[in-house]
């Protein structure tokens, strides 16, 4: 049991709290003063409720004390189980020695690292580590000056390399501004976890950078952004398909900003060439960053595709380099090796990492934000206000097919900011190349009692019963109609359209 006292600091004031212990016949197991925050903490045994309440209510009649309470740790407890937990999650070794070179503190990595026994609390780390010596000597003021910073050492254990970074321990001494010397810290690295952790920096680094430039609510987009998080810090060429118009160029200047901003590379350029023009000299390494996108890999000619292969051959896909080929098709890596055979292995051969840009019309969920973000330029453009979107216009918007993917998006959006005369975008302010097209006079579209909500839903229903033949899971159905799964099932129960 611990108890909390909000006191004043005076002479004597531990004293009398001690004091009152005593009729009580409490074994005190410890006591700590915060003058800092003007508390103290009483650490004993537990002891009735009723003998607990009754010495809080003596200690509050103590002339200073202001307050009494329980509590569950003491600020020592706290700082030494804080410093305990970031020892055990540290990545490297830690090890604390006092003046002597014994070992009186290690964390895992290093007891796995300096290979010590269960017994090694109070040994000399020299019994562990031949030819790394701790001794008073070692801590003289002649070696004062040196030990003010870190002192690097690499040692072979084990068959393994090791650094050694040692500081000394200082604690404050009983004249102000003195210190005295404690002990030192060793830390210990290896070259294989700094591998690991700069790996990991540059993984992470991409993660944050590539989700914040891409829309991401729809489920292959977050697959896109996900494979693309794990591509980034591979020297390996990327095949990246997709339909026209769906963003794959600005997919790849978003690549090489994030692949900039982790690898600190601003003179990197990005260059666009077409396979049939591709040569010898753009496979040529630059140490300024040199990234291609090359558009159609089934153009490359065949002494061209010899000198690629040589290329891929000698590459360290998974080391770094300053360059990149990106491979971009608006074919399939299927239809290609389909429509042109005779170039099938080396089309594969390319195609290592592989991403495909999703069309607008199959990730139906991130048009809301991408409308709102082209409107957003398209008003910056225009020196307007940023407009509003009515309802009515984004149930048109989300009705359309999308043919022309992003591209259409983007000019469609832009001819509306510039044709409206209002503060928001209204349905008549959309103009669309194309609708979709009603075949049968069943799917015709009448406005139900003047109410769009009314309309929209009837044909919603429409739309949903003519779909789930073709595509009869609400699964299968949400990814068509680029829904989630939730959504659909509750439309389908809310229309009643069931399985035939």
């Amino acid at each position: 049991m611990i108890l909390e006292i909000h006191c004043h600091d005076r002479i004597g004031m531990a004293t009398q709290v001690l004091d009152l212990f005593i009729p009580y016949d409490i074994d005190l197991k410890g006591i700590e003063i915060d003058r800092k925050h003007e508390q103290m903490y009483c650490a004993f045994a537990d002891i009735a409720f009723e003998k607990l309440q009754s010495l809080m209510a003596e200690i509050r009649r103590i002339d200073g004390v202001i307050d009494v309470k329980t509590a569950l740790f003491t600020p020592s407890d706290r700082a030494h189980n804080a410093l305990f937990t970031l020892l055990k999650t540290l990545s490297d070794g830690v090890v604390s020695l006092d003046l002597s070179g014994n070992i009186m503190m290690a964390n895992q990595v290093a007891i796995e690292d300096l290979q010590l026994d269960k017994h090694f609390l109070g040994q000399p780390l020299s019994q562990y580590l031949k030819g790394v010596h701790f001794t008073k000597e070692y801590f003289s003021s002649a070696n004062l000056t040196k030990l003010k910073r870190f002192q690097s050492k690499r040692v072979r254990l084990a068959g393994k390399t090791l650094l050694l970074e040692m500081l000394p321990i200082y604690v404050p001494g009983e004249i102000e501004g003195e210190s005295v010397r404690a002990g030192a810290v060793l830390q210990i690295k290896s070259e294989a976890r700094l591998g690991l952790q700069a790996q990991k920096l540059r993984h992470a680094a991409a993660q944050d950078i590539v989700l914040d430039q891409l829309v991401t609510k729809s489920t292959l987009m977050r697959t896109l952004s996900k494979n693309l998080t794990a591509f980034l810090p591979m020297a390996a060429p990327i095949f990246l398909t997709g339909e026209a118009g769906v963003g794959k160029q600005d997919l790849v200047k978003a690549m090489m900003q994030s692949w900039q901003k982790i690898n600190g590379f601003a003179q990197t350029k990005l260059k666009s060439i077409s396979g049939n023009k591709l040569a010898a000299k753009h496979l040529e390494p630059n140490h300024k960053g040199q990234w291609w996108i090359i558009n159609e890999p089934q153009w490359i000619s065949p002494e061209m595709q010899q000198q690629v292969l040589d290329y891929l051959d000698c590459l360290d896909v998974t080391g770094f380099d300053y360059n990149r080929l990106i491979f971009v098709s608006e074919l399939s890596l299927a239809e290609l090796a389909e429509q042109y055979p005779a170039q099938q292995a080396f089309l594969y051969r390319l195609a290592q990492l592989t991403l495909n840009m999703p069309p607008l019309r199959m990730r139906k969920q991130d048009l809301s934000e991408l409308t709102h973000y082209y409107c957003q330029l398209a008003c910056a453009d225009l020196n307007k206000p940023m407009l509003k979107i009515s309802r009515a216009a984004f149930s048109k918007l989300s009705m359309h097919n999308w043919p022309g993917n992003l591209t259409e998006l983007r000019h469609v959006c832009y001819q509306a900011c510039l044709l409206t005369n209002k503060n928001m975008i209204d349905i008549d302010d959309i103009s669309l190349v194309s609708h979709i097209k009603m075949q049968d006079a069943e799917y015709e579209i009448d406005l139900i009692d003047g109410s769009l909500d009314k309309t929209m839903k009837q044909f919603e229903a429409r739309l949903l019963a003519r779909l789930y033949p073709e595509y009869p899971s609400s699964r299968l159905l949400a990814e068509k109609v680029g829904m989630s799964h939730s959504a659909v099932a509750n439309k389908l129960r809310e229309y009643g359209i069931k399985q035939k």
